[in-house]
């Protein structure tokens, strides 16, 4: 049964039916959840870009904070919030699946996922890592998340949420192959490129069908199919493109070839790095301009191609939606002539 504040904020929602802002608004007005967003580890990502050194690379259609992995994890929880809300989670449950998606990125370093690879065979732990480190208060980042979270929500319920290792009680919000995360991540990716104008792809609209609705099918999978083929769209056309793919590999690069990163540098922010590595960031505004560095021509290069196709047979979720990915060879003669931008891949 659902309680007399759920009710009412249902028949709120009913007004503001496509409104993301009505959802977040609703999560800052609650003093628990809001403390999570006014600390220190989450303040950091709004100076950590959510698609990393594409970010300095790439011209884009989106203000910075909407850029940044902050404004992405605000979003997350607010579908964990029109969801949990339309399913009659009690508040205690509620609360713990909107904080888990708060602080779904905590762990992510500088450029989010561009130079992590490198990295993480360098020092042995990448963002997931560093995520459960800052939730359980180690270092001077998560000492008052930890505080936070241990006094007013269930830790090892939200990092076994993180974690993917429940299903049950909101655990498929994160878990599925349709998820909170992967929701708004695609939509905002193609909205960084001046996609989506017309909403054609709705946040609410897609999570409705993912975890809301029952009956109407074919209005179902019609929705979730665009959404999986627009995912298909948002990597082949973007992610793993030209410019998009170099500047993940300049960062990698730079940090294999100057051995400068350390510890502390992954609790910092985007403007200390700046700051910190000149060269890198020069790097990737000269990409605007069709500049590469030397360095590129010295090393082999790899690309994760991923492929996201529906098995049209299967009504399933988690079976209907697939997805397929490949190690390829790139040669980058081509992309260092300045006059012809192109990548030519071939398979391994």
């Amino acid at each position: 049964m659902k309680d007399k504040y759920t009710l009412n904020l249902l028949i709120d929602c009913e007004k503001h039916v496509n409104d993301m802002s009505f959802w977040i608004n609703d999560i800052k007005r609650n003093s628990k959840l809001n403390s999570i967003i006014k600390s220190k580890a989450f303040q950091r990502l709004r100076s950590i870009s959510f698609l990393g050194a594409i970010d300095y690379s790439e011209d884009n259609k989106l203000s910075k904070e909407n850029r940044s992995r902050a404004t992405h994890s605000l979003y997350v929880a607010a579908l964990a919030n029109y969801i949990s809300t339309y399913r009659g989670y009690s508040e205690d449950l509620k609360n713990n699946l909107i904080a888990a998606a708060l602080i779904h990125d905590i762990g992510h370093i500088p450029l989010s996922h561009s130079a992590e690879p490198y990295i993480k065979s360098k020092l042995g732990y990448g963002h997931h890592e560093i995520g459960e480190q800052i939730i359980d208060g180690e270092g001077d980042t998560g000492l008052e998340l930890n505080r936070i979270l241990s006094s007013s929500f269930d830790s090892v319920f939200i990092k076994s949420l993180l974690n993917n290792k429940i299903y049950e009680d909101g655990g498929d919000l994160f878990s599925n192959q349709i998820n909170i995360d992967t929701i708004d991540g695609i939509i905002r990716s193609l909205e960084y490129k001046g996609k989506n104008k017309t909403n054609r792809l709705n946040r609410l609209e897609i999570a409705k069908h993912a975890f809301l609705m029952t009956e109407c099918e074919k209005e179902k999978y019609n929705n979730l199919d665009y959404f999986w083929q627009s995912k298909h769209f948002v990597y082949h056309h973007f992610i793993n493109k030209d410019y998009a793919f170099i500047s993940d590999k300049l960062s990698q690069l730079f940090f294999m070839e100057n051995d400068s990163i350390c510890e502390q540098d992954l609790y910092s922010t985007e403007g200390i790095w700046v700051k910190k590595y000149t060269t890198l960031f020069s790097w990737l505004k000269d990409l605007k301009q069709n500049s590469l560095p030397e360095c590129l021509k010295e090393h082999d290069l790899e690309m994760v191609s991923r492929t996201y196709y529906i098995a049209d047979n299967e009504l399933d979720i988690n079976k209907r939606y697939k997805n397929t990915k490949k190690i390829k060879a790139v040669d980058i003669s081509r992309f260092l002539d300045n006059n012809h931008i192109q990548l030519k891949i071939q398979e391994l």
